[in-house]
């Protein structure tokens, strides 16, 4: 799938809100073997997320910054060592120049900064 070229925030900012996103999300699943029934974008977020199934969430990390690193290394790090429930990684990768991971969902409520 081609995606708009996205080499600044800025750009990523003037695309957030455009319909490829989920085409994208799509693609991004099908290629993991994820074949949703419900697929929703997250109006909560900074970065691209989609829920699926109330089970998965995808999300596609904003360019430029270290927030799929930082993530990424936080749930390995956890994985096994609280008795706190943290999403699973399911699948990760890139496309188009943006990383992306696909976690479990967990039960509960969403968390923003305002909260």
């Amino acid at each position: 799938m081609d995606l708009p070229s996205i080499n600044t925030d800025e750009e990523f900012a003037r695309h957030f809100r455009d319909d490829f996103w989920l085409r994208s999300a799509r693609v991004i699943l099908d290629s993991h073997g994820i074949f949703p029934q419900n697929l929703r974008r997250s109006e909560q977020a900074e970065n691209i997320v989609f829920l699926g199934d109330e089970s998965f969430i995808v999300k596609i990390y904003i360019p430029f910054r270290d927030g799929y690193r930082r993530e990424k290394a936080a749930l390995e790090f956890v994985r096994g060592k609280t008795r706190l429930v943290a999403p699973e990684i399911i699948g990760e990768g890139g496309m188009g120049g943006l990383n992306y991971l696909i976690t479990t969902q967990i039960e509960g409520r969403p968390l923003s900064r305002n909260v």
